[in-house]
């Protein structure tokens, strides 16, 4: 890598929105017509009518997304593919950011050697945004695209600040609005995903490093960035204004201050910590599509890292690939049965050290041999990738396909579906959204113990679910069903039965 003093080899924000621009139209195209597996139907209901969804809230995902899906159901789209739109947006913002991010590391690479160089800024990018795991985030209703962007933003933003520091640089900018804009986007990274601090925390070092060196550092830097911070972190309001004025559906959120604080910190993720115990198809993604590629990745990252030339950049590109190390670590000590997607931003690391070969094979290798090998490589990543699209995206649409049937099997119109499975949410999508049974109680019996979501059965079905009953373990949640049974003045069935009748039929 050449010196900050020598000529840049073109623009990384044009690089950016180029390639933003192709992932959006490849990623819209590919969003299926049916809510993905987990909590896809429950975001698909918080997009469309406002609510909060799961722990941490997510509120500036559902605060700007809203308006988003609106428009988009207003224009004639569905509500589920009109949210997965949102995660294209966000997959298309992630994978231009990254790019940026690329040409960043590139910039003053030797514009002369033109092939090299755009092999460099292409092929990580583009094997990036075709791997399987990335495709399935950028279609399906989810917060992870937009964290996937967060990150990638964040450490563009990172890099161009302590290379614009660098005692060469003729016009550094002015500290304060560094320090400023650093705590807007540290501030949206807690505001829309608590494990964003594990890469603020690193880069904000690299910075700091960054600042001193150059002799700009001040104490007062603090103020502007705690100011800057504080602007995203107002969006923690709209979940104090839902927790009182709750919307048509959303998480079971208790109208009191203390219930909505443990609920952006993710109180009740506690009991995940210090295991592992993903699903057996998410076991599958880890060993098969990222485990193999992250972890010498991020060998080789780190190798990329110390050669660079640039000191400050040296220290940002480390403490990146720290990060990454510490969201691993943490991913691989986590219980939730869907881990793979906290593995992306892993991903997205330890392919940084795709840039540095290109350059330096054109100039030693004939530059037809090293060009077939990156569009060999990136060819075969978007077989592999979209071929897995695909084949997931007609599984979404059978596993939807058999649940409206099971559905609308059921032999009343005035009665309780009960379902333990996060799955329950799409069934309630089927009444808000689709106007499809609206009469029908519909309640997952885990969730009927927060206080919020039994009050509110027991307002529509006019008894209480939990009465009689003494719970004190996860084993006692299969009472709940019974004692419904025994209850209820109106018919009970439990969807899983009515599912299963349906799953052995031709």
């Amino acid at each position: 890598m050449s010196t900050p003093s020598e000529r840049r080899a073109g623009s990384p924000a044009r690089l950016a929105l180029v390639c933003g621009i192709a992932a959006f139209v490849l990623d819209l195209a590919l969003v299926p017509r049916a809510p993905g597996i987990g909590d896809a139907a429950e975001f698909t209901l918080a997009l469309a009518l406002g609510g909060v969804p799961h722990p941490t809230g997510y509120p500036l995902y559902v605060l700007a997304g809203y308006p988003f899906v609106q428009l988009l159901h207003a224009l004639g789209l569905d509500w589920v593919r009109a949210a997965g739109a949102w995660s294209a947006l966000g997959a298309a913002v992630a994978a231009g950011l990254f790019a940026g991010l690329v040409a960043q590391l590139t910039e003053y690479m030797d514009p002369a050697r033109r092939l090299g160089l755009w092999l460099a800024r292409l092929t990580p990018v583009l094997v990036l945004a075709l791997h399987p795991v990335w495709l399935r985030a950028a279609t399906e209703p989810e917060v992870y695209s937009w964290r996937f962007a967060w990150i990638a933003g964040a450490a563009w933003f990172c890099f161009a600040a302590v290379v614009a520091l660098e005692p060469g640089a003729l016009k550094p900018p002015r500290p304060a609005r560094i320090a400023a804009l650093w705590g807007v986007i540290c501030g949206a990274g807690l505001a829309h995903h608590a494990l964003s601090m594990i890469f603020a925390f690193p880069l904000t070092l690299a910075l700091f490093a960054a600042l001193r060196q150059r002799g700009v550092w001040r104490g007062t830097l603090l103020i502007a960035a705690g100011i800057g911070a504080a602007l995203p972190l107002t969006s923690w309001g709209f979940l104090v204004w839902r927790a009182f004025q709750p919307a048509a559906y959303q998480w079971p959120l208790e109208p009191s201050l203390s219930a909505v604080w443990a609920h952006i910190r993710g109180a009740a993720y506690a009991g995940y910590l210090g295991g592992f115990a993903p699903r057996p198809a998410e076991r599958a993604l880890l060993a098969g599509t990222l485990l193999p590629i992250v972890i010498p990745g991020l060998v080789l990252s780190a190798f990329a890292a110390l050669r660079e030339a640039c000191p400050m950049l040296r220290a940002a590109r480390l403490a990146l690939v720290l990060s990454a190390s510490l969201l691993l670590a943490f991913t691989l000590n986590y219980g939730v049965p869907d881990p793979a997607m906290y593995c992306v931003p892993v991903l997205m690391v330890a392919l940084l050290w795709m840039p540095s070969v290109p350059p330096l094979l054109t100039s030693r290798l004939p530059r037809m041999l090293v060009a077939m090998a990156a569009v060999a490589a990136v060819a075969s990543t978007a077989a592999w990738g979209l071929s897995a699209t695909l084949s997931h995206r007609a599984q979404l649409v059978r596993i939807d396909t058999r649940i409206r049937a099971a559905w609308n099997a059921i032999p009343f119109e005035r009665g309780v579906v009960l379902w333990k499975d996060d799955h329950c949410a799409r069934l309630v999508l089927f009444q808000l959204l689709e106007h499809s049974h609206p009469e029908r109680v519909v309640a997952n019996p885990s969730r009927l113990t927060w206080r919020t979501e039994r009050l509110a059965f027991q307002r529509r079905t006019g008894f209480d679910a939990l009465a009689g009953l003494d719970l004190h373990t996860q084993a006692d949640l299969a009472l709940i069903p019974p004692n419904v049974r025994r209850r209820s003045p109106l018919p009970v069935v439990e969807f899983r039965d009515v599912l299963g009748v349906e799953r052995s039929s031709p």
